[in-house]
C-alpha cells in the first residue's frame, strides 16, 4: 500500500527556486520574521500541491512556534491544517504533542485576536489563504484528529479545550474580564459545534450548555451562532427555544430571523410528533416575517411559504412580498429574480394573482429596460376584464410621460408601451375605443418603429371593430399631413382606401392626400422651383474655386485640397432643401434613394 497522500488542492506557485531541506531549516532558524513568513508560505504551497515536507516539521516547531509575530502565528495555523499529523501506522506523531501544548498556551493567553483566530481555524471548514499565496484556495484538511482533540482536552490551568469546563469558559466569557468580547464567544460556539459533530463523546453536554447560553446571551451574532448549533445538533431544543420567544421574533435581528426560517423549513420536512401542532404556528410566523423591513428576510420567508403550503391566501401573500421587493429594491438583478418568482407562481396559480397586475406595473418606474419588459410581460398575463381599464389607463399615462419627460431609452420604452396597449385593446374590445384615438396621436412620432407599431394597431382595430371605422378614418385623414414615415403612410393610405365608403369621406380623402402631396405634376413643379432659384440652367458652367488647404496623402506626399462647386449644383441643392408637403417629401426621398 502506497504511503503517498492525495493532493486535494493545487495552488499556483510563484515559480521560485525550490529550497532544499537544509536551506529551509537555515531560513527558519536564522531568518528574520519576514524570511520565516516567506519560507513557511513556500512549505504550505508545496504541501498543498502534494510535495510534503516532513523534515520541516521539527524546525517549524523549534523556531517558528515560539514566535510572537501575529502574521506568522496565523500562517502557522494554516500549516497545522495541511501538514501530516499521523505517521505511517496511522498514529498521531509525537511532535504534535508539542503543537497541542503551544495551542493550549495560546488559548489561555491574553491575546484575544490570537484566541479568535484559533477558534475560527477549528470552527470553519473553508479557510482561505489569499493573503499568503498567489491565488486563494480552500483548505480541506482540518485539525480534526481524535487523538489531536484528546491532547487538547487535557487540562491546562483553568481551561479545557473540549470539555464542559471549556464550554463554560469560552461561552460565558462575560464572567471573566479577559474574555468579555462577543467576537470571541461567537467563534467559540462554532468551534464547539465542529468538535461536537466530529467527536460527540468529548463534550456530550454541549446541547444543554448551548441552550443555556442562548437564553442568557445578549449579542445577536452569538445568539445566531448558538441557534445554528441547536438546529444542527438538537433541533427539538431549537424548536423549544423558538416557541418560548415566539412573540418577539418579529423584532429580532435579521440574522436571527433567517436561521429561524431555516429551522421552520427543516422542521416541516421531518416527521416529528409535534409537527401537526406546530405547523399552524410556523405558518403564522412566516406571515409575520413577510412584513419585516429586511428584504433578505422577506424574500426567504416568501420562498419558504410557497414550499410549505399552496393555499391561495399564502400564495398571494408570497407574491405580494415579491412585488414589494421589486418595487423597493434598487438592485436590478434582485428585481429580475423576484419577477421570475412571481411569474413561476402565476403559472401555477393563474387567477389567484390577477389582482397584482397594478402592483407589478409600478416597477415601470425603473430605468432598466429588461426589468420593464419582464414586468409588462407578467402584468399583461394577469389582465382580466376587471382590471383592464386600470391597466390601460396606467399605460396611457406612462405613454404620455414619454412625451413630456426624457427617459433613458425613451423611444424603446414608448414602443414597449404602445405594444402593450395594443395587446390589451385587441383582447378586450371595451377598451379599444378609449385608446385608439389616443394612440393615433403617435402616428407623427419621429421614431419610425413606434409609429409603425401604432399604424399596425390602428389597422387591426379598424378591421376587428366595424363600429369604430368611421371615427378612425376621420381621425386618420386629419393626421395624414403630420405623418413622417413612409411605412406609416403606406398603412394609412391602405386603411383610407379600404374603408372610405361614403362619397363625402372619399372627397375628404382626396383633399387631404392632395394637400400632403402638394402641387402636381411633381416634375413640372420641381422645375419651376429650380428656375425660380436661379434662372435657366446652363449646360456647362465654369467651376468656381472656393478655397484650398494643404493635405497629406496616403503615400506621404502633399497635395492641395480644392473645393469646387457650380452655381447649378448650388441651385439644385437649394431646391432639395426647400420645404415640401410631407407626402411629397417622402416620395421624393424614396425616388432619390432608389436611384
Amino acid at each position: 500500500m502506497t504511503s503517498e497522500q492525495p493532493c486535494f488542492t493545487v495552488v499556483q506557485d510563484d515559480g521560485a527556486e525550490v529550497l532544499s531541506s537544509q536551506e529551509l531549516r537555515n531560513a527558519l532558524e536564522k531568518g528574520s520574521d519576514e524570511v520565516k513568513i516567506d519560507t513557511l508560505r513556500r512549505i504550505i504551497v508545496a504541501t498543498l500541491n502534494g510535495n510534503d515536507q516532513p523534515a520541516a516539521l521539527m524546525p517549524i516547531i523549534q523556531f517558528v512556534l515560539p514566535s510572537k509575530n501575529k502574521q506568522l502565528k496565523k500562517l502557522l495555523h494554516f500549516y497545522w491544517e495541511v501538514c501530516r499529523k499521523k505517521d505511517d501506522q496511522g498514529k498521531l506523531k509525537q511532535e504534535m504533542i508539542l503543537v497541542c501544548n503551544a495551542i493550549r498556551n495560546d488559548l489561555v493567553g491574553k491575546d484575544r485576536l490570537l484566541l479568535v483566530w484559533i477558534l475560527r481555524v477549528e470552527a470553519y471548514s473553508n479557510t482561505q489563504m489569499s493573503i499568503f499565496v498567489a491565488q486563494p484556495f480552500d483548505s480541506s484538511k482540518k485539525l480534526r484528529s481524535q487523538n489531536f482533540s484528546n491532547r487538547l482536552s487535557q487540562p491546562a490551568g483553568h481551561v479545557w479545550w473540549a470539555s464542559s469546563d471549556t464550554a463554560i469558559s469560552y461561552i460565558h466569557l462575560h464572567q471573566k474580564q479577559e474574555h468579555r468580547h462577543s467576537y470571541v464567544r461567537k467563534n467559540a460556539v462554532l468551534a464547539i459545534l465542529t468538535i461536537y459533530q466530529s467527536f460527540e463523546h468529548l463534550i456530550p453536554d454541549a446541547p444543554e450548555l448551548i441552550q443555556t447560553f442562548i437564553t442568557t446571551e445578549s449579542d445577536t451574532t452569538c445568539k445566531r451562532n448558538a441557534f445554528v448549533f441547536l438546529i444542527n445538533v438538537a433541533p427539538s431544543k431549537a424548536v423549544e427555544y423558538t416557541l418560548t420567544v415566539y412573540d418577539q421574533i418579529g423584532s429580532f435581528d435579521e440574522l436571527m430571523q433567517l436561521v429561524i426560517i431555516e429551522l421552520i423549513r427543516k422542521d416541516c420536512k421531518t416527521e416529528s410528533t409535534h409537527k401537526a401542532s406546530d405547523f399552524p404556528k410556523w405558518i403564522r410566523l412566516i406571515f409575520e416575517l413577510l412584513n419585516v423591513s429586511s428584504h433578505v428576510v422577506k424574500y426567504d420567508a416568501a420562498m419558504t411559504l410557497t414550499t410549505l403550503t399552496q393555499n391561495p391566501a399564502a400564495v398571494k401573500a408570497a407574491a405580494t412580498a415579491f412585488a414589494e421587493l421589486v418595487a423597493k429594491e434598487s438592485d436590478n438583478n434582485v428585481k429580475l429574480i423576484a419577477l421570475d418568482r412571481i411569474e413561476t407562481l402565476h403559472s401555477k396559480h393563474e387567477h389567484v394573482l390577477d389582482g397584482l397586475a397594478m402592483d407589478i406595473l409600478g416597477v415601470l418606474t425603473s430605468t432598466d429596460m429588461e426589468v420593464r419588459r419582464k414586468a409588462v410581460k407578467i402584468a399583461l398575463s394577469m389582465v382580466t376584464s376587471r382590471n383592464v381599464q386600470d391597466v390601460v389607463l396606467f399605460l396611457k399615462k406612462q405613454l404620455t410621460k414619454t412625451l413630456e419627460q426624457e427617459y433613458e431609452k425613451n423611444v424603446e420604452y414608448r414602443q414597449l408601451l404602445i405594444q402593450s396597449i395594443h395587446v390589451c385593446a385587441i383582447r378586450f374590445s371595451e377598451v379599444a375605443a378609449s385608446v385608439v384615438h389616443a394612440m393615433m396621436e403617435f402616428l407623427s412620432d419621429s421614431s419610425n418603429s413606434a409609429a409603425v407599431d401604432v399604424i399596425a394597431f390602428v389597422r387591426e382595430v379598424v378591421e376587428k371593430f366595424p363600429n369604430l371605422r368611421q371615427s378612425i378614418v376621420e381621425k386618420l385623414l386629419a393626421t395624414i399631413p403630420e405623418i413622417k414615415s413612409g411605412k406609416v403612410y403606406r398603412g394609412a393610405l391602405w386603411i383610407v382606401g379600404e374603408y372610405c365608403s361614403q362619397p363625402s369621406d372619399i372627397e375628404d380623402a382626396f383633399v387631404q392626400i392632395r394637400k400632403a402631396i402638394g402641387e402636381i405634376p411633381i416634375l413640372a413643379a420641381e422645375q419651376r422651383l429650380l428656375d425660380a432659384a436661379g434662372g435657366d440652367a446652363q449646360p456647362e458652367e465654369p467651376l468656381i474655386k472656393t478655397g484650398g488647404a494643404p493635405k497629406v496623402l496616403e503615400d506621404g506626399t502633399y497635395a492641395t485640397e480644392t473645393a469646387l462647386s457650380s452655381a447649378a449644383a448650388a441651385r439644385l441643392e437649394a431646391v432639395k432643401k426647400a420645404s415640401k408637403p410631407p407626402l411629397r417629401g417622402t416620395l421624393h426621398s424614396m425616388i432619390t434613394s432608389s436611384h
